[in-house]
């Protein structure tokens, strides 16, 4: 089955609510981006699967900044979509701003994403965040302690 015209417009729109939810704290709109069995994935953050995971990893990226004194902003851009049905996936380049007092880039990645359509609506069944560049160790280690608690290892 091809892509209907919507198609590619209404991924979109999904994923700037996700850019939203996450940026303004807003963890139960971020996980309402993911299908009930959904996860997200980066190569520091670590896996989260579930609603559980998706709404714990959302307030706890939240409480982080915001101890930190950080405004994040994603910006994606260069999106490469391919839709099958109730099916697509898609990547894109992303880019992490902190809009906080220092202004400063915080990560540069791209995104790899499994999206299902689900009773009309595009929903992620699988985003993946990959870090360009090394990833120094202390920080790896610090993302480990900070995502420690991960309601699906409990």
């Amino acid at each position: 089955m091809s892509a209907s015209e919507a198609d590619y417009p209404e991924i979109l729109q999904l994923t700037g609510r996700y850019a939203f939810a996450i940026d303004y704290n807003e963890p139960e709109a971020w996980a309402d981006c993911f299908t009930s069995d959904g996860s997200f994935e980066s190569n520091i953050q670590g896996r989260f699967t579930g609603r559980d995971d998706l709404v714990y990893f959302c307030e706890t990226v939240s409480a982080y900044c915001k101890s930190q004194g950080m405004k994040p902003r994603h910006w994606n851009n260069q999106w490469v979509i391919d839709v099958d049905g109730d099916r697509a996936t898609s990547k894109c380049y992303a880019l992490i701003i902190d809009a906080g007092k220092n202004s400063s880039i915080s990560s540069i990645g791209h995104y790899q994403d499994v999206l299902i359509k689900d009773k009309g609506q595009w929903l992620f069944k699988e985003r993946v965040y990959h870090f360009d560049g090394e990833i120094d160790s202390s920080l790896s280690d610090a993302m480990k302690e900070l995502f420690k608690d991960k309601p699906s290892e409990k």
